[in-house]
């Protein structure tokens, strides 16, 4: 009966561990969503920029980042720029707070080949999601958009791997054009049972047959 009891327990507490993906968008976030999703992890992706922004606010009143989100599960796409008026906001960044906050929850680098990637962002709404960032940073160029894109994706993917280095089974890389969705199952499998291994490639962009 001792053996059934804390079963159980741990059950009920997996269930309330939170997944946080921690890529860039561009990189498989409309995917994993739906993949998360499909198996009856409720997951929130983007939300038009009002899940960064509620993450930033939350942070800055001194709360858990995902206050005011406790029936999701999964967090995706966590970034506000849409419009030249709002700032900026980059909330995936803020994955050291997510962690001091969800001490339990798991991580997901979701990641791809750069080149790729920066050519799939200069797409991206037709290409106004690249002067929006040439607008929010001042920049001159769209060349110096990509070059501070480049830049960008690797810094941060230093920072993680640096943050999760001494933090075992906390973080996974999932590399969106290699990886097989096996290797999520796995990493989550303490989590919560996948009964779809299923993931199209969602939100591709347009002239383009690379996942999003």
């Amino acid at each position: 009966m001792d053996d059934i009891f804390w079963w159980v327990l741990d059950m009920r507490k997996s269930d309330k561990i939170k997944v946080f993906a921690i890529g860039f968008n561009k990189c498989g976030t409309s995917s994993l969503n739906y993949f998360f999703n499909k198996n009856g992890l409720r997951s929130l992706h983007y939300n038009r920029g009002r899940l960064a922004s509620d993450i930033l606010k939350n942070i800055r009143n001194f709360e858990n980042p995902i206050s005011g989100y406790e029936k999701y599960r999964c967090f995706l796409d966590m970034e506000c720029i849409n419009s030249y008026s709002k700032p900026l906001i980059e909330a995936y960044k803020y994955f050291e707070d997510l962690y001091a906050w969800n001490p339990d929850a798991k991580f997901i680098l979701n990641t791809r080949d750069v080149q790729r990637w920066v050519d799939s962002r200069s797409r991206h709404s037709n290409g106004m999601y690249l002067k929006w960032y040439k607008y929010h940073y001042g920049l001159t160029s769209d060349e110096e958009v990509k070059e501070y894109w480049r830049i960008d994706f690797y810094q941060h993917h230093a920072n993680v791997l640096r943050f999760f280095r001494d933090k075992p089974g906390r973080l996974l890389i999932y590399n969106i054009e290699k990886d097989s969705p096996e290797k999520i199952s796995d990493f989550l499998s303490d989590v919560h049972v996948f009964s779809s291994l299923e993931m199209p490639r969602s939100n591709v962009t347009k002239l383009s047959k690379e996942s999003c």
